[in-house]
């Protein structure tokens, strides 16, 4: 989990695999579980979309109790670009059956993720839905598990969800708010993809562009292809 946090993803991998070795001798379901947790994190930074399509199709089929597999499927095409797949994945998920969700160990893991693709999606009326849920939270970070995988604080999901929601100056709160957390946490993968949707939710001008300098400086011993992806992505967004 450090690992990644840190943005070391062949190291996280690895210890991945010898967390799995030793789990699955006292409990192989969790232990698999975990592992698919942390190694579809991994994979998803590495831009690694084809293998990753194909496990979490294997996992929603084989947890369909758990909708969290739905929504890393639907995560993943979006990533892929494949929207319209995303949105077909995403429809069972209605204002009602997200507000019924059980809030169990999965509860704040779905959530993030669903927030996820619905700012890709720009999906307005269920950003407003998820900002509100999710608000209590805001000032805390999610984990998988104990200890599996990191999110990071929910503070960044409010900020790109009420930026997505037409709020901005509540989404600079949160992202600010999250930028303070990841620098105590000591999370500098996470703290430059906050640092660019912050970017992004100030919008052309020199804050911004020293704010993307710092995200590229900070991240500069970084080898995450999906972090680079989605900084030139913000950076041609704010040309525009």
């Amino acid at each position: 989990m450090i690992s990644l946090m840190e943005g070391r993803l062949a190291d996280a991998e690895q210890l991945a695999q010898d967390a799995l070795s030793i789990g699955m001798r006292q409990d192989a379901i969790t232990a698999g579980q975990y592992y698919a947790g942390q190694l579809l994190a991994i994979r998803r930074e590495q831009l690694s979309l084809i293998e990753l399509e194909q496990a979490a199709r294997e996992l929603v089929a084989a947890n369909e109790d758990r909708p969290i597999w739905r929504l890393a499927l639907a995560i993943l095409l979006c990533d892929g670009g494949r929207l319209e797949e995303a949105r077909s994945v995403l429809e069972p998920f209605t204002e009602q059956v997200v507000r019924s969700l059980t809030r169990d160990l999965d509860w704040t893991m779905t959530m993030t993720v669903l927030a996820e693709a619905a700012v890709i999606l720009e999906d307005r009326p269920r950003a407003r839905l998820l900002y509100e849920l999710l608000a209590p939270y805001a000032g805390t970070v999610c984990l998988i598990g104990a200890g599996a995988v990191c999110r990071g604080p929910l503070d960044s999901y409010l900020g790109v969800l009420a930026l997505t929601a037409g709020e901005r100056e509540t989404a600079l709160g949160h992202l600010g708010a999250a930028i303070e957390l990841e620098r105590r946490i000591r999370a500098p993968l996470q703290l430059a993809y906050t640092q660019i949707e912050y970017a992004r939710a100030l919008g052309p001008g020199e804050q911004a562009r020293a704010l993307l300098r710092e995200a590229r400086t900070g991240a500069a011993t970084l080898v995450v292809p999906r972090l680079e992806r989605r900084t030139e992505a913000v950076v041609e967004l704010l040309k525009a």
